[in-house]
Order: structure tokens, then sequence, then C-alpha cells
């Protein structure tokens, strides 16, 4: 309060004072129920901090307490192949043979990689990940491969994809494969480390040059060329002669703690902090095509790089035969798909390649499997949309990216399941090559989703239409739903602020409050030094700041307040 005489500013102590004893009560009573609610939060998480999964014989470890979880010791080294580490779009599979003289108790892999792995133990698919995260808090996963585990030889295979550039999901680094294995036996102990002496190979079947999904998802497309591949190289029988033995990754930065060009040993620049997992692992599931929607002939002007499919140029079936649709649907033998292209390649007439478009039901979210049979050199187009616009009509490209990948079939069956994860509904087949025949033995989908337990209920028996707005709100978060609340195929992204909505809807119907920990945590990671936070976490680009504010900034403030009570 002030007080105006004769003209002049004069304060009146006595109010000021009030008013300050005031606001500093007001403070203090916020301040206490703030830390209240951050004890009680806490206290939630505190009844028990390391959890277990099963899945296939493996027992997969998650943690919300930090310090747990992690190896007496890093041995391991971040490896990689001795290509250039400033490539995009780069694979590697990678090899390492050990041997142990009784069953193990335990085996323990502590394993992580920039950007993704596919993990098999003998031959045995164990694992992918892992989850989403920022160099300076690397994410590794936890895997108890003890019953996978022989006595005797046993091998580790991984295949690693490494995008390069700017990501949504992990900051900008360097490629590297960081793997350690504790085994204890009723003999002994031993550690199996991603070394040199690992084997390793740029996958040569893996085309770099594949175009990006789109400017939110710095990702890319994927190409596979069958005639290229390694066959068996995750196998035991396997020869790998004339493969790399695997090159230490080496600092290309200047961090003040480690000399350039030091070894990169577990915990180092760039992967400065190795966190262990603090989310459940999503739970994998077989989904299978439920119809065949549409048949048709494709007519190009060019062989095999012209991809019309969604745009018009597809006609009743006159040039393909397309059989075997029952038996498919089955699971109980292949379609068969036979092309009889005029043989002029360009002209007039253009080429009449064959179309498939298939339904799996519902809009699902995993990694698409092909199985199939076909001459030598034949082209597989795949194409993914989440729905038919205007409710007939397939668009690859409604999800504002190119979602399409392209196989070379090698001649042999070839077995194809996508490393990217992608979310769709109809998937599109279009095979190409002149008089081209190929078959079908199985299109399927690996399903990957939040192993969320409907907890919640809601019961409106005088209004239903109530009741079809909550399942369809406890659908959408399922939908949206990895390893992080995200929009799933145009950004990714993990926003701070639609993130806080999908934890009012996902705890409402599921009870789960880790993924808002982890955003809360990630968000915080990445503020920037005048105290903003990022629209989303990790961030894009470590060199960019943040340009504007965005109620995101506010969700620190808020959330104790507000966000507590959905979590």
């Amino acid at each position: 309060m002030i007080a105006f005489k004769s003209g002049r500013l004069r304060p009146d102590h006595n109010q000021i004072k009030n008013t300050l004893d005031n606001l500093m009560q007001q403070y203090l009573t916020r301040l206490k129920i703030i830390l209240l609610l951050v004890l009680a939060y806490n206290d939630a998480f505190s009844q028990q901090s390391v959890f277990t999964q099963q899945a296939g014989g493996i027992t997969k470890y998650w943690t919300v307490a930090p310090d747990s979880l992690r190896p007496k010791k890093w041995q391991a080294y971040w490896i990689w192949h001795q290509g250039d580490p400033k490539a995009t779009n780069q694979t590697m599979l990678a090899r390492k043979s050990f041997t142990i003289t009784d069953k193990p108790t335990k085996a323990i892999v502590y394993i992580s990689a920039d950007t993704q792995y596919k993990l098999y133990v003998n031959g045995k698919f164990a694992n992918r990940g892992p989850a989403r995260s920022a160099p300076h808090h690397q994410s590794y996963d936890i895997l108890d491969i003890a019953s996978l585990v022989n006595t005797g030889e046993n091998l580790i295979a991984i295949q690693v994809l490494h995008h390069g550039s700017e990501r949504v999901y992990y900051e900008p680094s360097r490629p590297g494969l960081l793997v350690q294995i504790d085994i204890t036996s009723t003999s002994g102990s031993q550690t199996v480390i991603s070394d040199e002496s690992w084997k390793v190979m740029d996958d040569p079947a893996w085309d770099k040059s594949a175009m990006r999904v789109n400017r939110f998802q710095p990702i890319y497309t994927e190409r596979y060329d069958f005639q290229k591949l390694e066959k068996g190289w995750n196998e035991t029988g396997f020869n790998p002669s004339n493969w790399q033995n695997a090159v230490k990754a080496r600092t290309t930065g200047s961090w003040w703690v480690y000399q350039p060009n030091s070894l990169h040993r577990g915990e180092s620049a760039p992967w400065t902090m190795l966190v262990p997992r603090d989310i459940p692992y999503l739970e994998e599931s077989k989904a299978l095509v439920k119809s065949i929607k549409q048949k048709n002939d494709l007519l190009e002007y060019t062989l095999f790089d012209v991809h019309y499919a969604s745009k018009g140029l597809l006609l009743p079936l006159k040039h393909s035969t397309i059989e075997g649709e029952s038996a498919f649907l089955k699971g109980q033998g292949p379609l068969k798909i036979t092309t009889s292209s005029p043989a002029k390649v360009i002209g007039d007439g253009g080429i009449y390649n064959s179309f498939i478009l298939l339904d799996f039901g519902t809009l699902q979210t995993g990694y698409p499997k092909i199985s199939t049979t076909g001459k030598k050199g034949t082209v597989v187009d795949i194409y993914y949309a989440p729905y038919l616009a205007d409710g007939e009509n397939f668009i690859h490209s409604l999800s504002y990216g190119n979602y399409e990948d392209k196989l070379t079939l090698s001649g042999q069956k070839d077995n194809w399941e996508g490393m990217e994860l992608k979310t769709f509904r109809y998937l599109a087949l279009a095979v190409r090559g002149m008089g081209s025949s190929a078959q079908l033995h199985e299109v399927s989908m690996d399903l990957s989703s939040y192993p969320f337990q409907e907890t919640g209920t809601f019961k409106t028996p005088d209004d239903p239409e109530l009741e079809k707005l909550w399942q369809a709100g406890s659908n959408t978060v399922r939908g949206i739903t990895t390893d992080a609340y995200t929009d799933n195929y145009r950004e990714r992204r993990q926003y701070p602020q639609t993130s806080y909505y999908a934890a009012k809807g996902g705890y409402a119907s599921f009870g789960d409050p880790y993924l808002m920990r982890r955003l809360l945590i990630q968000n915080g990671q990445e503020q920037v030094g005048d105290g903003r936070l990022p629209m989303f976490a990790p961030r894009l680009d470590p060199e960019a700041p943040v340009s504007f504010i965005l109620e995101t900034d506010l969700l620190w403030v808020s959330g104790p307040a507000l966000g507590f009570r959905t979590l």
C-alpha cells in the first residue's frame, strides 16, 4: 500500500510490513504444501523401487531408484565398426561367442546403444531397446538371460541402428554399443564385455541412402536388399570370418574430464551418465491381418522407384493374379501373386504391377513382419496408413510423412522385421518387376505396447454416451503410448503439456505414474541456463536454446499442486 500526500510518494511502513508478512505466510504455506506433496509422491515410489517383468523365459529389471541395478564396476567399452562414425542411418551387426563350464544361476546383461538395439541369445530374440534418452543420461536395460544360456559355447548377437542426425528421441551423439554380462554359477563367476574381440559388420543389406520419414522425425525409411544379406548372422553356426573386429569408441569432443581420443569404458563422453531403465519394458505380442481390403493392378511408367500406389493409378485386376486369399488369412497357405506386365518398360502402355491392401482391423503400434518368397530381384514396397481417407482411399502420406519401406528379394525365402516402430491399421504391398511373382507366407506385426493395467472404471447407466467417451479416452492413451506419451506417427515427441493431459487420463484409467515421473525428470535435465524448459524432452538439438516461453515452462511450478492429483 502506498500513501499519496502533497504530490510526493511516501511509504506507509506499517502497511508494507503487514503486506510482506502476509505474503511470506502465504509463501510458507504453499511451500509446506509442495514439500508435503513431494514427500508423499516420493513415498509412493519408495514402497517398491525395483520391478521385474517376465518374457520368453527372460527376467527384465527396471527401477525408480537410480543407484540400483548397476554392475559393481563398468568394465565394458563402447564399440562400433570401422566405418565413418559421423554417417547417418547406419546399422551394425555384432557377434560375441563365449564359453561357460556349467549352467549359470544368473546371467545379467547390462546393455545400451545409440540409437537402438535388437538382442539375440543363441539365435533367439531376447529384447529391444533402450528407452528414449539423451546421451548425458543414457538409459540402459537390465536382463537376466540365464534360461537362454547353455553349458559350453554361447552366442550373443546384436543388430544396432544409429540414426546419426538430429533426433526427437535421442540427442545427437555418435554410434555405439555397450554390453556387459555378469555370469554367476556354482563354479564361480565370469564377465563378458563389449570390446575389440567382438566381430562386427556394417550391414551390407541396409540402404543408408533411404529418405527420412518427415521433418518432425529424423528417422529413415527402411530399404533392405536380401540379395546382400549375411544369412544366419545371428545364429550359432554362422562363420564371421570376413567380419572385422570391433573398434573401441573414442571421444571426438573436448570434454575437460577426458582427453581427446580417450577410450569409452562405461560412463564416458558423450554418454556421461548411465541410467538404469526407469519405466516398464514394452510388451510384445503378435497381430495378424484380418482381411484383404483391395487387390489391384498398379499402373506405373518406371520400373521400381515411382510410389504412386496412393495417387489414383489403381485399376481392376487384369495383368496380375492374386490367389489363395482364404488360406492366407487362416494361416494355412501363402498368398500367391503373379504379374504378367507387358515387356515394354517405358511407353504409352506403362507397366502393370500388383497392389494389395491389408487391414489389421484396428490402429496398432509395432514392428511389421513379412515372410515371402519371390523371384530374385523382385521389389516389394510396403506402405502404411492409420486410416482410409474418406473411408475408402488409401494414402500412405496421411500422417505427414513418407511411411514406406522397400524389400528386394533374394530368390529364396526372405523374412523381414522392421527396425523402426510404426503405427498403422492398413498395410499395402506393391510387388514390382516385369514377370515377377511372389508368395506371401505371412504378414504380421509384433505389437509393442506399454503394459497398462485397467484399474479405473466409469459407469453412467443413465448416459451411455459418457461411457463411450471414457472408453475413447482410455483407448487414446493406449494408442499414443510407447516409452512416452506421444502422437506415435507424426512427431513422436514427448511434450510436457500434452503429456500432462495424457497422464491425467492414464492415471484415471490405469493408475500409472511412471511415464509422467520420467517426463518430469527428463524435462528438468534439459533446463537451459536462464531457467527455461524445452518444449519437449529429450531436446532436439543441444546447441539450440529454447527460443520462447510456453505453458510447458510452468509444468514444474504447477505440477506439484495440480499434477500430483493425477500421479
